[in-house]
């Protein structure tokens, strides 16, 4: 008998694991709560294993003013990155001096001398490399939130049947009514944010070398 329920609890869903775990804080008498809010409010920060942790981000902390990164970035390379790009992207977009020849007219002549025409064609490039900045920051930004699971990005091509699709999505869409909340904002990816993902990346391949100042 309990061999079955051992069972039965391994072959359970995520869905169903999460109901039972809701279903168990909910279950909780006061006392458990203020135990709880003691607990990881005070007590938890004094274990040794805790002030061990907070020393060794102390010490990241340092060497990643030395080195640009450190170990503890290494575990999470990808929402390290993403933090890094988005946030230098959109400061570059702030402050910069000029636009990549790249973005200019194929048919655009060096030897202009229609001041005016050239000022005209390079305000179009400069806002045009505003855009691709903010596309870029915006795609980044997205990926950190993609990482914490508080957007969800489900793509029909990512699966090898309508079927899967259809049950993943379904599986998002249930996350996303269950756990949203004004400050702990869950969210779907709709097609446009999709292709504006996408351009973030194609840009960011494409204008890899011309991010500079």
């Amino acid at each position: 008998m309990e061999e079955d329920q051992k069972i039965k609890m391994k072959l359970c869903t995520i869905e169903e694991m999460m109901e039972k775990w809701d279903e168990k804080e909910r279950n909780k008498k006061w006392y458990n709560h203020v135990w709880d809010w003691v607990w990881f409010k005070i007590f938890y920060h004094l274990k040794p294993s805790e002030i061990k942790w907070n020393f060794r981000r102390l010490k990241c902390f340092f060497v990643r003013g030395k080195k640009g990164w450190s170990e503890i970035d290494v575990w999470n390379l990808h929402d390290y990155l993403s933090a890094v790009i988005s946030e230098t992207t959109k400061k570059l977009r702030e402050d910069y001096h000029g636009f990549p020849t790249m973005i200019l007219p194929d048919d655009y002549d060096f030897t202009y001398n229609d001041d005016e025409k050239r000022k005209e064609i390079d305000n179009k490039c400069i806002k045009e490399w505003e855009r691709i900045l903010e596309t870029i920051s915006w795609t980044f930004e997205v990926n950190k939130k993609i990482s914490s699971d508080k957007w969800y990005m489900v793509r029909r091509e990512d699966f090898d049947t309508e079927e899967r699709f259809q049950q993943h999505l379904s599986f998002c869409q249930d996350m996303i009514k269950k756990y949203n909340k004004s400050d702990d904002p869950h969210h779907l990816m709709t097609d446009e944010e999709m292709a504006k993902y996408e351009d973030g990346w194609k840009y960011f391949k494409k204008y890899y070398f011309c991010l500079w100042d």
